[in-house]
Parts: structure tokens; sequence; C-alpha cells
């Protein structure tokens, strides 16, 4: 019946015997990743992805392939790849060479938990290797949240951020816990299909349906009877519509000096400021050019930002800019680079906050993009300068900030500087939360990947941030998309891709800490240590077959030997 849901008639049977009936399963499999995922809306399709991959499974177990594991390995591998290439795609805009090795390399991590899988289910029975699939997929998405490579881009939990009104629980178990819905919606599925006993049918159709559609139910209850919490404060979001590339305004096709550029954020954001606005913010790297952290209010750049802010004595900016911090001859961090003028120094990825009394305050990025900003625990690398023009031969990382910073004006209002990437990042910014933000401040570029689905996933994530910390969020880009989002992810206001726009809002500044930003890493702890007791137990199952088979062979070989005495 399950092979029924995607074949039909007579076509099943011509399927399943045919030689290429796995590779149908894989394609399958990796379209229906690409159709499910943002911006396209069919999330339920999400339901059944692994349905197919499962198939394989058994397909490779029924007819006892010489090298199982291979084979189960390269189908669910090719899966996996064509959800990254049909998803993230986009990344060879912003660089060829890093989105080769980012679909690669990303592929390969997502594929680990598959064949743990099958060994566990080999030597531990399908019950528990169904279980093992929950626990590994989960800790490895855990993982890609933590390590150098990290790109969690595509975790499952990201899959449903079109849909706020299914996901209001979220803000109990954070997009892990989407996850774990998935990932268990999937198995029960593909064994409701799977049985041919009518009663069997029966109650794992009741279980999966109670556990798809319960949640569902209570996110809707949620949704619908939520009431946002705090009090209300005035924020404006710039978006000037500039290529990251050329630095020209997209409207005007010019580039500006940095004072005039800077003096056409002024303008643009005038238009919207009342004495009401408590905070203004910017896009990711707004102000060209890189400062240093210690001779700061000595550029006139940022003698402009003051000035302006003095005509508004209650407004607080937030802007994005890129920072140097120099340490002298001793090389403090591992990204730092030596030169003559600073000796060691870091080049940061900065957000800079002017508060309502003008005093200056920087925070670092500190989940960077690999390859890009990044060079994964190497730091800096010497490369042939044909690889790397424009970085001169030498790729170098960027500094990072050991812990969160959380800017607060005069009013008591704490804000968390979100910087373009870290919005994927759910635990992350917990530690915002817990350390007394009660608005997130998203800056990002967003225009490195043209018009296309990159800028909108982006964008959608953020959605599942509000929720997780039911806090309300202002997101400015360079180029798209800035907006407005309230505590239950609903999209308040948005300035179209490639608008020059500037946007007010009065947002709520939440104070209350949801479970999971109290709680944040519980599913992932349990899943962990779940994953390590499965994995010992595996191979201590192997282990003692092996032993208990060679025992029986040396009782028969000395039977048969006293035998022919």
């Amino acid at each position: 019946m399950v092979e029924a849901l995607f074949f039909s008639g007579g076509m099943l049977k011509m399927v399943q015997r045919h030689r290429h009936y796995p590779i149908l399963l894989s394609l399958l499999s990796g379209i229906f990743f690409w159709l499910s995922w943002p911006p396209n809306r069919l999330a339920p399709l999400l339901l059944v992805v692994f349905v197919p991959l499962l198939l394989i499974l058994r397909h490779v177990e029924k007819h006892r392939y010489q090298r199982p594991y291979w084979t189960f390995y390269k189908y669910t591998y090719w899966t996996l790849f064509l959800w990254n290439l049909t998803t993230t795609w986009w990344v060879a805009y912003s660089t060829m060479a890093g989105a080769i090795f980012m679909l690669f390399c990303n592929t390969f991590c997502m594929s680990l938990p598959l064949p743990l899988f099958q060994f566990t289910t080999r030597h531990l029975g399908k019950n528990v290797g169904y279980i093992a699939l929950l626990a590994y997929w989960v800790s490895m998405e855990y993982m890609h949240l933590r390590w150098e490579l990290s790109f969690p881009w595509l975790n499952l939990g990201n899959g449903l951020a079109c849909w706020p009104e299914w996901v209001q629980w979220y803000a109990y178990t954070g997009a892990l816990g989407g996850t774990v819905w998935i990932l268990v919606a999937n198995l029960l599925l593909f064994h409701f299909l799977s049985s041919k006993k009518t009663t069997t049918q029966l109650r794992l159709g009741g279980i999966a349906g109670f556990w798809i559609v319960l949640p569902m139910l209570i996110s809707y209850y949620t949704y619908w009877n939520y009431e946002e919490q705090g009090k209300g404060v005035e924020v404006v979001v710039m978006q000037p519509n500039i290529n990251p590339y050329t630095g020209e305004f997209v409207d005007m096709g010019t580039t500006f000096s940095a004072q005039e550029r800077v003096a056409r954020f002024i303008a643009l954001s005038e238009i919207q400021l009342s004495e009401e606005t408590q905070f203004l913010v910017w896009p990711e790297v707004a102000i060209d050019g890189l400062f240093d952290e210690q001779l700061m209010n000595e550029y006139s750049l940022i003698h402009q930002l003051v000035n302006f802010k003095r005509l508004h004595p209650q407004l607080s900016l937030l802007v994005g800019l890129n920072s140097l911090v120099g340490y002298g001859n001793e090389k403090v961090t591992k990204t730092a680079r030596f030169s003559h003028r600073y000796g060691y120094y870091d080049i940061f990825n900065s957000a800079l906050f002017v508060d309502d009394q003008g005093t200056l305050a920087t925070y670092h990025k500190s989940k960077l993009v690999p390859g890009v900003e990044l060079v994964p625990y190497l730091y800096n690398l010497e490369v042939p300068k044909g690889l790397a023009p424009d970085t001169r031969g030498r790729l170098s990382s960027l500094g990072i900030q050991d812990r969160p910073s959380v800017f607060f004006n005069q009013r008591g209002t704490g804000i968390a500087p979100i910087i373009c990437y870290e919005s994927v990042y759910g635990d992350y910014l917990t530690d915002f939360v817990r350390m007394g933000a009660s608005l997130i401040f998203s800056m990002t570029v967003d225009g490195w990947w043209k018009d296309t689905p990159g800028y909108q996933q982006h964008f959608h994530y953020t959605r599942l941030r509000a929720i997780e910390s039911r806090r309300s969020v202002a997101r400015s880009a360079l180029k798209g998309i800035s907006a407005f989002i309230n505590q239950r992810g609903d999209i308040l206001q948005a300035a179209h891709y490639q608008d020059q726009a500037a946007m007010r809002y009065t947002l709520r500044a939440n104070s209350a800490l949801t479970f999971y930003v109290q709680h944040n890493n519980y599913i992932a702890s349990t899943m962990l240590w779940t994953s390590l007791v499965l994995i010992i137990g595996a191979i201590l199952s192997k282990v003692l077959a092996r032993y208990t088979s060679e025992e029986g062979c040396n009782v028969y070989n000395t039977k048969n030997k006293h035998g022919s005495r």
C-alpha cells in the first residue's frame, strides 16, 4: 500500500521490478524536499519526505544486496544532494567555490544519520532502529548548529517557516521540536501504509492522525488567542536598496561617497521618524569603510551619526559596519592576523549602537558564514592567487565575540542586535533574550543572491525566531526584505525586494521568557545521549553476535573432530 501512494495500478509492479526502482524513490524524495521547502508552500509534503527512503531500505533488505550499506547510502546521499542543490543553489551568486564545497560537505553531514540508522536497525531491530533514526537526525542538526562548518539552513524544523499558525508550540520546543514532529510523522505514516492488517492500520492511522493533528490544533488555538505582551516601542527600519557588489543605489545606478551615502540614509530615515520613535535600525554593513574601535569617536562618519542623533534626543540608532581591534604584538585570538601598522588585529562584522545619550557600543557577529567569513579550523590560509584573486592569495577569518551583547536605551528596553546569518540560530538567540533583550533587531544584506529563494528563506526563518522567543522583530535589509514581525510570527509590514523604503511600527517589547528560552537544549541533550547509548548498544550487539557465531563454529568443529575418531 505504501508504494501505491506514489505509483498506481500496473505501474507499481512494473516499477518495483525495474532495476532503477531505488533511483526513482530517491528522486521522488528529493523532489518532495524541494517542493516542501520555503518559499514553496507545500509544507505538508514534509510529512512523507522520508517514506521513499524507508522504502529503499526495505528494498535493499528484501533483495539481500551484497553491499547493503553502500547501496542504501548512495541512494540516500543522492536524495539529500538534490535537496541541497534545489534549495540552496543561489549560494553560487555569492561564491561559486563556497557553493560547491557547501553542497558536497553539507550533503555528507546530513547523510551520516542514515547509515547509522541502517546499522542500528540491523543489530538492534527495526523498532529500536526507528528510535535511532530520530535520535541520530536530531543530534546531527544540533551539532550542525555548533561546529565551524555549520550550515543549519536545511534543518527540518525550518521547513515550516511559512506556516506560523502550525508551529506556535516552537515557544516550548524550538525548531528542533519541528524536526521531531516531522520525523515521527514520517515513521508513523510509513508503518500505517506498510501494514497489511486492518486492525493494525486502524491503530496506526489513529496514532498518526493524533500525532499530526493535535499539535496543529493546539497551535491554531494558541495563535488565535495569543495576546501581544509588553509595552509599545516605536521603531523605524530603513532599506536603502544598494547593490552589495558595486555599492550603487539600485534605483539611481549611482555610487556615492561614504558621507553622501550616510546623508541619504539620514534623509530617507527622517521621513518616518517621529517624536515617539525610540529606535532606528540600518542594515548590515550600511556604512562603508573599516573603523578602528579605539579611535571610533574620531571618525567624521561617526560624528555625522552622533550629530544626527542629537536632533532626536529620544532616539537610539543601530547600524552595521566593519570594525577593527588591534592587539599589538600579542596574538590574542585564533583569528588574529598581522600587519606592521596594528600588529595582531581582528576585523569584525559589527553592529554599532548609538544610544539616546550618544554613547557608542559595538557587537561583533559571532555566527559566521563558513568559507565567506570564516576559514573553519584554519582561520588564515594561503591559497593560489588564481583561486582567490580578490584576497591576494590569502583567506582570512573574521573575528567573533565570545558572548552576546544586549543594548539598552535609557528607558530600559533591551535589544538583540542579530547580524544576518545569526537569525538561523534559534538556540544562540536565546542567549540574548536571557540577557534582557525584549526586542530582536535583525540586520542583513540579502542582496548577494539576487532575486532567488535565498533571501526569502532567510526572511521566513526569522519568523520562527519570533515564535520561539515571543519577541517582536524589526528587520532591516540592505536590499530586501525589511519588515516588522510580531510575537506569533505574523508579518506586520514588509518592503518588497529592491524597494527603497523606511517604515515605522510600534512593536511590543516582551520581557517574559518562554519555556524554550529557559530550557533551549533539552531536546538536543536527550537525543545526543540516546544516540550515544544506541551506537554503543549496536556495536556491542554486533560484537556479541560475532563472538557467539565463532563459539558455535568452534563447538561444531570440535564435535566433527571427535566424531571422525
